[in-house]
């Protein structure tokens, strides 16, 4: 069984729910349970990306407006920015990502790990966060379609020095272009985005992310290293996740990966015994759970049958065979069609409802 977070529990605490309601049908039956995250927005609880990499002290983020914390552990430290995107054209600044990213270089850990929804409302491109990382902050009314600073350079180079020698990772729950016909734009205008907004944000970023593209090409000369060339920076499939904010952290150095290649180390093993592979995620709308994909994988390479165990779901029958699925139960059946927002009273009744949905699995799948 592999466990991720739920609306008001981390993925610990859906590990032993999941534990406790199967032992209850099935006691007899061994177990082995694993926390694991999809790198996505969960309502009152985190991603789950610090458990599954063994950073669990949980530390206060100093001088953070508002309360903000990190997550250190396994010389890593762990900032985690997933978040339910409120609007689609706010310019969602990140300089509070840089100030949190100098804060941690200065613990002098070996990995710091940030993780980004993979979709989120469109921010300044991390042009605020590599203001904030060099020590020399972008004037706040700064936003994609205006003219980046003559010095974007010397901040870009600046920002990767403070940076060193920690090794910076971003997790992403899954791809998402910032730009073309699966980008950010794009992607909001399935969401309500007036098309003409939409245009004008597209042009926006394409101007914007062009401009810090060559920006960092010239930071590479000052710097004495060449990360990605333009193309690659603008194009890659990940560049749009945050809103954005994983294109300016690759400028910087950033590794981003997909949360599955975390998933997959934290599930080594996991189905070699096992005669049933339970995955247990938040929604399921237009893509797979970020996690989802090693789980099949770890599966499939045992021919073991896996059931996908989520708060609720959009699928059709028809397409559990492509996702690699042999069934799919839901927590809180009805929910992916419910506009209602999810509140503390609502989040307070997951633990009932995740103990009935494993039981009815219990039933329908165990054997003797």
């Amino acid at each position: 069984m592999a466990a991720a977070p739920l609306p008001g529990l981390s993925a610990g605490a859906v590990a032993d729910l999941v534990r406790r309601a199967w032992l209850g049908r099935r006691g007899a039956d061994a177990l082995d349970v694993r926390a694991v995250s999809d790198a996505a927005a969960v309502p009152y609880a985190t991603s789950g990306v610090q458990g599954m990499l063994g950073a669990t002290t949980q530390v206060d983020v100093p001088g953070a407006a508002g309360r903000r914390f990190a997550w250190v552990g396994a010389d890593r430290v762990v900032l985690d920015y997933t978040r339910s995107p409120a609007a689609p054209a706010g310019t969602a600044g990140t300089a509070a990502i840089g100030r949190d990213l100098a804060w941690a270089a200065r613990r002098r850990p070996r990995e710091i790990v940030a993780v980004l929804s993979s979709f989120a409302a469109i921010g300044d491109l991390g042009a605020g966060m590599v203001g904030s990382l060099s020590g020399r902050p972008l004037p706040r009314s700064w936003t994609p379609g205006l003219p980046l600073p003559s010095d974007m350079a010397g901040r870009i180079a600046a920002a990767r020095r403070v940076l060193r020698p920690s090794h910076l990772t971003v997790f992403t729950g899954g791809p998402q272009r910032l730009l073309g016909p699966t980008g950010l734009a794009r992607a909001w205008t399935r969401r309500g985005m007036a098309p003409a907004l939409a245009q004008e944000m597209e042009r926006a970023l394409g101007e914007a992310s062009a401009a810090m593209a060559a920006a960092s090409a010239d930071a590479d000369a000052q710097t004495g290293g060449d990360l990605l060339g333009a193309e690659d920076l603008v194009r890659g499939p990940y560049a749009g996740a945050g809103g954005g904010a994983a294109f300016g952290l690759r400028i910087v150095g950033a590794r981003v990966l997909p949360v599955r290649e975390a998933v997959a180390v934290a599930l080594e093993g996991w189905a070699s015994q096992a005669d049933l592979c339970l995955y247990v995620s938040g929604a399921v709308g237009e893509s797979p759970p970020g996690g989802l994909d090693a789980a099949v994988a770890c599966a499939a390479r045992r021919a073991v049958p896996l059931v996908l165990v989520c708060d609720s779901a959009s699928l059709q029958r028809s397409e559990l065979a492509r996702l690699g699925l042999n069934g799919v139960y839901e927590i809180r059946p009805g929910r992916a069609f419910d506009d209602a927002p999810e509140t503390p009273a609502t989040a307070a009744g997951m633990a009932g409802a995740l103990t009935d949905a494993v039981a009815r699995v219990a039933g329908t799948w165990g054997w003797e």
